[in-house]
């Protein structure tokens, strides 16, 4: 049997960091168009769960009357039949539209913005971001459930100390959504950075 030379083979290229613009590009679009898709996505979730509430109630008036109710029961169901059902059932549409068009929106901008920074794959980018966004967000929206749930009582206080709370709370929401967004999207562009010979 022959000795052979065994074969080294060739190291992969080095890929080098994403530039000042990349970087940048990522951020924004991380921050832009991970915002604009998770107003989508609570928009579509409050659709659906009014969607499946109105079900229901109409379920449960149906059953109603087929037989004698208390006088709490004929109050809820006079009221139930007192609401205008086009203008629900518009409001709910409405929100389904508007809905996909922010989540189509936020899809599109941040591809836009990454494809201007010369971002390499910009759709994977996308992609493969709105994906770990998600999971982190909810994660990190857990934990703020639970430490603004652990301060709820001040709400109790008074009604301006509520709103401020409220306030604050919304404002901090917006900020960690869009910080979550772009590091998720620089991080996902790290990820897909081309290789040098690219």
């Amino acid at each position: 049997m022959s000795w052979q030379p065994y074969a080294v083979p060739p190291a992969p290229p080095k890929r080098p960091p994403l530039t000042r613009a990349q970087r940048t590009r990522a951020l924004v679009a991380g921050a832009v168009g991970f915002s604009v898709f998770s107003w989508g996505l609570a928009l579509l979730t409050f659709s659906a769960i009014a969607t499946v509430l109105v079900a229901i109630f109409s379920f449960v008036v149906g059953l109603a009357r087929q037989g004698p109710v208390d006088r709490g029961t004929l109050r809820f169901v006079q009221w139930f039949e007192g609401v205008d059902g086009s203008i629900v059932g518009w409001v709910i549409v409405g929100g389904f539209l508007l809905a996909s068009i922010l989540l189509i929106v936020g899809f599109f901008v941040s591809q836009g913005i990454l494809r201007g920074g010369r971002v390499n794959r910009p759709t994977a980018v996308t992609w493969s971001s709105i994906g770990v966004a998600l999971v982190a967000g909810s994660i990190v929206g857990s934990l703020g459930g639970l430490i603004g749930s652990m301060f709820g009582w001040v709400a109790w206080v008074d009604p301006g100390v509520a709103i401020a709370v409220t306030t604050l709370s919304g404002l901090l929401s917006l900020a960690v959504t869009a910080a979550v967004g772009a590091f998720t999207w620089w991080w996902m562009a790290h990820v897909f950075r081309a290789s040098a010979a690219d």
